[in-house]
């Protein structure tokens, strides 16, 4: 590390990304080829840094980076440099459901398409029809009722 390198100080926050970003990059690169998921490979890792911390009200918490030479030369009292561990855990990220492969026109056309829904209409006149889609099952709920809106017949289609 150079002498400028060693007084570079660097927010908290700034650096706490980059070591996230880095250790996203290795564990990427450690799949790499392998047909792995890169989330499976780390689920914990800790990094433990010894630097210089400053604060104040515009940046907040920084960090001074150190080297060994600076401490070595003096330059550095070694009881005025703070040790900080840092736990990156993995964690699942939020699924976010999909939105449905087929509108719901369609699926009702299905529907009134079942030869058992056409004999029924047949007899009791026209049907209501109404499609909801349950994204985390990926189906759709189909409710037929008549005019009076009793029920005739519900059915659970995938999408």
């Amino acid at each position: 590390m150079d002498e400028s390198e060693s007084n570079r100080e660097v927010t908290l926050n700034s650096f706490l990304a980059a070591a996230g970003q880095s250790l996203t990059d290795a564990q990427g690169s450690l799949t790499e080829g392998l047909g792995l998921s890169a989330n499976l490979v780390l689920s914990q890792a800790q990094l433990e840094v010894k630097a210089a911390v400053s604060a104040d009200d515009e940046r907040g918490m920084a960090l001074k980076t150190i080297s060994a030479k600076d401490i070595s030369q003096g330059g550095i009292d070694p009881r005025l440099v703070s040790t900080l561990n840092f736990n990156f855990v993995a964690t699942a990220g939020e699924a976010t459901p999909s939105g449905p492969s087929r509108t719901p026109a369609e699926v009702v056309g299905e529907v009134k398409n079942h030869s058992d829904v056409v004999a029924m209409e047949k007899i009791l006149g026209n049907f209501n029809y109404e499609a909801t889609f349950v994204s985390d099952k990926k189906r759709w709920l189909v409710t037929v009722s008549d005019p009076q809106g009793r029920l005739i017949r519900e059915l659970v289609l995938p999408d």
